[in-house]
Formats: structure tokens, C-alpha cells, sequence
């Protein structure tokens, strides 16, 4: 049997209550939805977030297309300082959802790089309209982020010296006398 976990931030929409055409979602994190939503992303916090999605069913309700519009307010800590960076995130995405393939592959397997139909399934016969908000939200966040004007250039640890690196040629020269040294000995 398989365990699905539940999200910090989660908001199923059934497939089957779907109208035609176009259904309208606003969603909005709670205060401990964000907290814990903060601690996977790896956040210092996680002020606001908030989306608007449009779910379109095509196909009968066989797929489904996703588009959203979210808002944050994320603060993250510099890789440099470790201060906290306050950064606003407003993003459009898409994504579309399907019923998921049948188990068994195809005897043949035939990837375009340039497919359209890159589904993701219906979990439950549903769309999890918070997770797939919390996921871009992810892929919105700055990896690396870094205070304005901050950068790597002029940073130094105690055991790194202020003089310039030694051309490689004269590093490689150095070694090639050493060795002679050292042949002449044995």
C-alpha cells in the first residue's frame, strides 16, 4: 500500500466537481501552513502567499489545464552576510494534469523532445491546486540569494593570503626543479 503525504499547503479540487469551462480559485496559506511551508523551502520565513488558479478541463475532464498566479513574500538569508533578504515573488505558471498512464509501458518507447502532452497525474482523482502553487513557488526562489552590492570578491579567510596566485608555469617549474632535487638525492 502506498502512504501519500499530505502537504503543508494543500488544496484538493475533485476532478468530477470541475464545470465546464473555466472554475476560479483563490487560495491564501494560513499563518502555520506558511511556517512549516518555510522550513521545506528552507526559508528564515514566509510572509504571504497567495494564488489565483484557473482550472480548465479539456477532453471530457480527461485533462485538465492549470494556470496560476501567485504572490509571496519570502525572506531568505544571504550566502554571503547571512542577513535576511525580504523578496517579493509574483509569478504566472501553468502545468496540465491527466489521468495517469496505464502501468504497463508500451513495447517501444518514443520521446520528442518538443512533446506538449507533459501531464502530471490526478492524485485521488484529484489537483492539488496549494502543492502545485507551493511547487513553483520553489522554483521561483532564488538558489543563491544575495544581499544588494554583496559579492564573493574581496571576502577572506584566515588562511587565505592577500598576495596574488602564482602564475601556473612558474607554480609547475617550481615543482619540475624540486623533483630534480629530490631524483639527484635518491
Amino acid at each position: 500500500m502506498i502512504r501519500r503525504l499530505t502537504p503543508e499547503f494543500s488544496r484538493p479540487v475533485p476532478v468530477s466537481s470541475l464545470a465546464e469551462g473555466e472554475n476560479v480559485f483563490d487560495i491564501e496559506a494560513a499563518a502555520n501552513e506558511r511556517q512549516s511551508l518555510a522550513k521545506r523551502l528552507n526559508l528564515a520565513s514566509l510572509g504571504k502567499l497567495t494564488a489565483k488558479i484557473r482550472l480548465i478541463p479539456r477532453d471530457g475532464g480527461a485533462m485538465v489545464l492549470l494556470r496560476g498566479a501567485l504572490v509571496a513574500e519570502a525572506t531568505q538569508t544571504c550566502v554571503v552576510t547571512l542577513e535576511p533578504l525580504l523578496t517579493r515573488i509574483e509569478a504566472p505558471f501553468e502545468r496540465q494534469y491527466g489521468q495517469a498512464p496505464c502501468e504497463e509501458p508500451p513495447p517501444e518507447v518514443v520521446i520528442h523532445s518538443d512533446a506538449e502532452d507533459l501531464r502530471e497525474p490526478f492524485v485521488d482523482g484529484a489537483i492539488d491546486i496549494a502543492e502545485s502553487t507551493s511547487e513553483q513557488l520553489a522554483l521561483e526562489l532564488d538558489p543563491f540569494p544575495r544581499a544588494p552590492g554583496v559579492s564573493f570578491e574581496g571576502l577572506s579567510s584566515e588562511n587565505s593570503s592577500s598576495e596574488a596566485p602564482e602564475d601556473a608555469a612558474g607554480a609547475f617549474s617550481k615543482l619540475a626543479s624540486l623533483k630534480k632535487k629530490l631524483e639527484g638525492k635518491a
